[in-house]
């Protein structure tokens, strides 16, 4: 299968602390706790978009460890649809079709110093734009993985340039994680701006106007569930960027 990569974006976001036992890369440069932005031009026979990413998972550690995968989906509206119709997982050369892999009774020994590759293979829709956050675990203990990285995928449908907007735009938000709400510092030329949060199965959780005369905002997180959500800037109707937050009470 053709590896298709047009672009990729390295973006800081927080995530759930990690340990240095392994470590992940994509072409040597170092993805852990980043998001990569890839853009699909590749079509199925049926018109689907589809891609692939390599990265390579590297246990730096002086003992084995049993590893795997889990992938959590997303949904980000760009004024269409996402339909994923296909999603594969292989760690070397076995492949798995689940969102955790590998199962219980094929567990994957990653052992000291050694490196092995990751290729995510996905499909979708026409009009489709999705992110998807990838954790590595040690085999058993889901509740903190050791590595992750996000990956955020578009259509050309959905592929919008910032680059007029960009130059005059900057936010942070923090903490992160967030307990009862998250703080958003911005530097903006535009009354005409705002951010939609979403959780990570896309549905749109709250809303906030950004003034350009304020430079700051925040939006209350008491009422959402602890978990992992998406926020995405807009200027002037166009989305100049999509980031991770998690809350945590």
């Amino acid at each position: 299968m053709k590896k298709t990569l047009l672009s990729i974006a390295f973006i800081a976001i927080g995530l759930i602390g990690f340990s240095q036992t392994l470590t992940i890369d994509t072409g040597g440069v170092d993805i852990a706790g980043q998001t990569l932005n890839y853009i699909f031009t590749d079509t199925t026979s049926s018109g689907d978009y589809r891609g692939d990413v390599y990265v390579e998972i590297t246990n730096t550690g002086t003992s084995d460890v049993e590893i795997q995968v889990k992938r959590t989906p997303g949904t980000v509206d760009c004024g269409a649809y996402y339909f994923p119709t296909g999603h594969t997982m292989c760690l070397g050369v076995q492949c798995y079709t689940g969102d955790i892999i590998p199962s219980a009774s094929n567990t994957k020994t990653l052992a000291a110093g050694a490196t092995i590759e990751l290729h995510v293979q996905i499909q979708f829709d026409p009009m489709g734009e999705t992110n998807e956050f990838y954790e590595i675990y040690e085999y058993g203990n889901t509740d903190n993985n050791l590595v992750s990285f996000n990956a955020h995928y578009q259509s050309p449908a959905c592929n919008v340039s910032v680059a007029e907007v960009s130059s005059n735009f900057s936010i942070k938000s923090y903490p992160n994680p967030a307990n009862n709400k998250i703080n958003f510092n911005y530097n903006i030329n535009s009354n005409n701006s705002y951010i939609t949060m979403h959780d990570i199965t896309g549905k749109k959780v709250g809303s906030i106007e950004l003034n350009s005369n304020l430079n700051t905002t925040s939006f209350n997180t008491e009422r959402l569930q602890s978990g992992i959500y998406f926020y995405n800037v807009y200027v002037d109707g166009v989305k100049t960027k999509t980031n991770k937050f998690i809350v945590r009470h």
